[in-house]
C-alpha cells in the first residue's frame, strides 16, 4: 500500500514514514486531516523507507511539507534477513525500478534468503509463500547493523540535499522502557553524523503504561484509543 501511495502525487502536508508502531498510529489505509501515511513494517527497515522517500520527493514538491519518521529505538536493530523479509520487503521493494537504491550489502542480505529470485513472478508475489530459513532475529537496540547506519545517512543527505522538514519522532513507549539507556544509539548517531537527524527524538520521550500494550511487545494493544497528538505531529 505504502509503497503505490509514495508514487503520487498528493495535496497533503504531513508525511509520516515508519515502522509498523507507527503503522498503528497513522495507518496508511486511512489518512485523515492533513496526514499521509507511507507507514510499513519494520521488516522493510530503514531502506524500505529510504525508497518510498525517494519516490515521494520524486512524484511531489517537498520542500512545503513536512516529514515524521515514526519508530521506535528498537526499529533500528532490525536486519534485512528477518523473518517475514520475504513477504514484507524482498515481495514489494526488491523490483527492477529500485534497484538503483540499493547497495551491494543489501543485494548480498536479500539473496541469503531462499527464492529471492522468484519473488515478482506474479503467481508468488500475490501469494502468502513465504520460504522456511534461517532468518535473523535481532531486536537489541544496542546492536545497529551497517546497513541500518548507512541508509539512515543516505536518508539524511536526502533531506539536506532537498531542505525537507524532516524530523524523527519517538513513538509512545512502554513504561519498563522509559528509562532504558539509549547511550550507545547515541553514540553511533553522533558518531556518524547523524545528530541533526535526530534532534529532540530522545528529549521527547512520552510512555504509557504498559497495560496499553501486547505483552511483550512494543504495539500497543487498542492503537485506536490513542492519540497521536501529543507527538507533536
Amino acid at each position: 500500500k505504502s509503497l503505490d501511495k509514495s508514487k503520487q502525487k498528493v495535496k497533503k502536508k504531513k508525511i509520516i514514514l515508519g515502522d509498523s508502531v507507527g503503522s498503528q498510529l497513522f495507518s496508511p489505509y486511512e489518512d485523515k486531516d492533513s496526514i499521509y501515511s507511507l507507514c510499513t513494517t519494520g521488516h522493510s527497515g530503514v531502506v524500505g523507507v529510504y525508497v518510498l522517500l525517494q519516490n515521494f520527493i520524486a512524484a511531489n514538491e517537498s520542500q512545503e511539507k513536512y516529514f515524521y519518521y515514526v519508530a521506535t529505538p528498537h526499529a533500528f536493530a532490525a536486519q534485512l534477513k528477518t523473518k517475514y523479509a520475504y513477504n514484507h520487503f524482498v515481495k514489494p521493494f526488491y523490483t527492477c525500478n529500485n534497484m538503483r537504491y540499493f547497495t551491494q550489502s543489501v543485494k548480498d542480505s536479500i539473496h541469503a534468503i531462499p527464492y529471492w529470485y522468484a519473488a515478482q513472478l506474479p503467481f508468488i508475489k500475490i501469494s502468502d509463500f513465504q520460504p522456511v530459513y534461517n532468518f535473523t532475529c535481532d531486536t537489541i537496540f544496542s546492536i545497529i547493523p551497517p546497513v541500518t547506519v548507512d541508509y539512515l545517512k543516505r536518508i539524511d543527505t536526502v533531506v539536506k540535499q532537498n531542505h525537507l522538514n524532516f524530523r524523527m519522532v519517538m513513538p509512545f513507549m512502554d513504561e519498563k522502557f522509559c528509562n532504558e539507556d539509549y547511550t550507545y544509539l547515541m553514540n553511533i548517531i553522533n558518531a556518524n553524523g547523524l545528530s541533526d537527524l535526530f534532534t529532540d527524538y530522545f528529549k521527547n520521550k512520552k510512555c504509557l503504561p504498559s497495560t496499553e500494550f501486547k505483552p511483550d511487545h512494543h504495539h500497543y494493544l487498542n492503537p485506536e484509543k490513542i492519540k497521536p497528538y501529543p507527538l507533536g505531529i
